[in-house]
Parts: structure tokens; C-alpha cells; sequence
């Protein structure tokens, strides 16, 4: 995401149709030379890969198989992140702010920013949610003189 802070390593996520299209993806990434972790995070339905560089992490792969709770909550993120500066802002305070007090430790560091990533996401779903109500009212009112929300 332009503008936004972040580690020095490379997030990829990748969806894919089923489990079968995701072992698939093993033997190429692995002969790129990505290290495969198997299941990942409380989402059964993503896998993880890593590559490192003397010893450094430099990239990170998570592999998703179709329907998975924890990739369609990451694209609901990364599009609250893009439509509203002022959310990537406070992402950016809040990421900074919890780095130094987990001392940088990637494992609590992701624990730690759980809670501003959850309630980003209850808010992002709640504002799309309104956003397609007055969608949904304005093409009614369209053909109508009495919206939905007359009816309540």
C-alpha cells in the first residue's frame, strides 16, 4: 500500500479454488525457494510459505484456498486501508506504536495490532453495509415514491 509503513518484507496473498489447486502451488514455490510451513493462523484454509536471505526474512507468501474467512478479512481491510486516509493513518500510529512496545517481536507484534485490525474491519463492514442500504434505497426511490426505510 503506498504512503502506509511497513516491515521490510514483501506480503503476498494468493487465492486459490481448492485445496487440490493449492498443493499445486507447492513444488513452484518451494523450487523458488520458499520455505512451506503448512497450515497457518486460525484460518484452516491457509497455507504459508517464507523465504529468507542470510538469515533475514524478505518474503512472505500466504496462500488462501477459496472460501476462507481470513482472505476475504484481509481484502475488506486493505480496501478500508485505501479508501480512507485517515484509517491508513491511525494503521500507521498504531503499527509504530505497538512495534516499540512489543520490542519488534514479529509473533506478539501481529498479536498486538489484532485488536485495531478487528475493530477497522467491524467498522469497514458496518460502512459498507450502509453504503449498499442507500444503494439499495436510492435505486428503489427511483421507481418509488416510498423507500424501505419509510416501511420500518
Amino acid at each position: 500500500m503506498p504512503g502506509l509503513l511497513s516491515k521490510p518484507v514483501i506480503d503476498i496473498a494468493i487465492a486459490v479454488a481448492s485445496e487440490r489447486d493449492a498443493g499445486v502451488c507447492v513444488a513452484p514455490l518451494v523450487a523458488l525457494g520458499y520455505q512451506h510451513r503448512g497450515p497457518h493462523g486460525d484460518d484452516p484454509q491457509r497455507r504459508y510459505f517464507v523465504r529468507d536471505a542470510g538469515g533475514v526474512r524478505i518474503v512472505q507468501v500466504h496462500l488462501y484456498m477459496l472460501p476462507a474467512v481470513a482472505w476475504d478479512a484481509l481484502l475488506t481491510f486493505r480496501d478500508a486501508l485505501r479508501a480512507h486516509a485517515h484509517l491508513a493513518a491511525a494503521y500507521t500510529s498504531e503499527k509504530l506504536r505497538v512495534a516499540e512496545r512489543v520490542q519488534w517481536n514479529k509473533a506478539e507484534y501481529a498479536i498486538a495490532k489484532g485488536p485495531f485490525v478487528r475493530r477497522a474491519l467491524v467498522t469497514s463492514e458496518r460502512l459498507l453495509h450502509e453504503q449498499s442500504a442507500t444503494l439499495t434505497d436510492e435505486a428503489y426511490t427511483t421507481e418509488s415514491s416510498v423507500s424501505p426505510r419509510d416501511l420500518r
